[in-house]
């Protein structure tokens, strides 16, 4: 369990240093190995595998809120999932 508080806690600094505010954090889940957390509150869901680079799972997130996800339109999802290598999905 050691290893999801650490990466809570890296979100955490990566969020802080990227003008992201975390929210809450909503699920750890050992059995997949993600952590599951809210940057806005009522926002988008976010999973990340947390036996996966974080940075790189989090530079995927700010680019796609900097280029695809600009004004409401990110507190209109339900979740992005960042946990499949290059690939980020989003509803």
């Amino acid at each position: 369990m050691e290893e999801y508080l650490k990466a809570c806690l890296n979100l955490t600094k990566k969020a802080g240093e990227s003008g992201l505010e975390i929210d809450r954090i909503c699920e750890v889940n050992k059995q997949e190995s993600s952590v599951n957390l809210n940057i806005i509150n009522n926002g988008p869901e976010i999973f990340f595998n947390i036996e996966e680079d974080l940075g790189a799972q989090f530079k995927k997130l700010e680019v796609l809120i900097s280029e695809k996800l600009k004004g409401d339109r990110l507190k209109k999802l339900e979740y992005i999932d960042l946990r499949f290598g290059e690939k980020v999905y989003y509803k």
